[in-house]
């Protein structure tokens, strides 16, 4: 889908994010396993501009929120580089969540 301003001709390409064919059901579970998160609600969000990239609002028991982030096609400097930048001490970095068993992400399905 696209748009193009009045008279320039040129083409803006605009994405529509939908959310993936992925069971909310295995997200809960996964996200149970893997971070210990007590999930009560899970939010996907239509918003960001990589469209490799979809994201939820998960919310749980202990009211706590979370922002998830799923990716096709990850490469480990997505999360290393963030690592680095917070070590460095910039704090406005927000990095990912240690799983339980100490790693900051996980392959949830294979591509």
């Amino acid at each position: 889908m696209y748009n193009s301003p009045a008279g320039t001709g040129k083409r803006n390409y605009c994405y529509m994010l939908e959310k993936p064919n992925i069971p909310d059901e295995g997200n809960h579970s996964r996200l149970q396993e893997e971070y210990g998160l007590h999930v009560t609600a899970l939010s996907f969000l239509p918003i960001g501009a990589d469209t490799g990239t979809v994201v939820y609002r998960v919310s749980t028991a202990e009211g706590l929120a979370y922002f998830l982030k799923l990716r096709k096609g990850f490469t480990e400097i997505v999360v290393t580089v963030p690592l680095l930048l917070k070590s460095r001490g910039i704090q406005e970095i927000i990095i990912a969540l240690e799983t339980r068993t100490k790693q900051y992400w996980r392959i949830l399905v294979s591509t």
